[in-house]
């Protein structure tokens, strides 16, 4: 079973230590997809979706979080492959 939204949302309104479990998960999803050495930058990352612990909405949320872009897709390639696609921090409201 995935994790979903629905579900972060409930651990965010246990309060300050749900807020950061949900932050450090989003952390840990963006760490997958953003670049090592830019992680401002563009983001064009595949990923098998059979290692991936959460749906795909919570992917894209993870993007929009850290990134402050809300121009993030994320796309079923074949079968299990996802295309996790975003202009990066840099080119957001943000940057």
């Amino acid at each position: 079973m995935k994790v979903t939204l629905k579900t972060l949302e409930q651990i965010e309104k246990l309060g300050l230590e749900g807020q950061n479990v949900t932050r450090g998960y989003y952390k840990s999803i963006f760490d997958q997809v953003a670049d090592k050495k830019d992680w401002k930058g563009p983001i064009s990352k595949k990923l098998n979706s059979d290692f991936l612990d959460a749906d795909l909405d919570v992917v894209r949320h993870a993007v929009v979080y850290f990134t402050g872009n809300p121009d993030c897709k994320v796309t079923v390639l074949d079968g299990s492959i996802v295309l996790v696609q975003s202009a990066g921090y840099r080119a957001g409201p943000c940057g």
